[in-house]
């Protein structure tokens, strides 16, 4: 709901409901009911701190499936998979002499 002479407003927010409690808007998920605007507001708070924490700890590797130790939401694959070589390897392409694209035909 907007307010006549005020523009809409995006992302995560604290409103007052019909019922004079408080909730967050703009969420993926329905808050709960608060009191006051200050409970509402600390949970958001809350909320955000988790959703913007580095995700650190085991994960599975993306090309091998092995479980690994991830630094973070941009570590998908162990070690090991990450230095196997070039993209090329790993599709059975080779490239050839003479600097051209590479192709999936080997010739002897």
């Amino acid at each position: 709901m907007t307010r006549p002479g005020k523009p809409a407003l995006s992302g995560p927010r604290v409103e007052r409901m019909w019922n004079n409690c408080f909730q967050v808007m703009g969420l993926r998920h329905l808050s709960p009911e608060f009191r006051t605007r200050a409970e509402a507001e600390a949970w958001l708070a809350r909320e955000l701190a988790k959703r913007d924490a580095p995700k650190v700890g085991p994960r599975p590797c993306l090309r091998c499936g092995k479980t690994f130790h991830s630094e973070g939401v941009h570590n998908r694959m162990c070690n090991p998979c990450r230095g196997m070589g070039d993209a090329l390897g790993a599709y059975g392409l080779v490239p050839q002499q003479d600097g051209r694209k590479a192709s999936g035909i080997r010739k002897h």
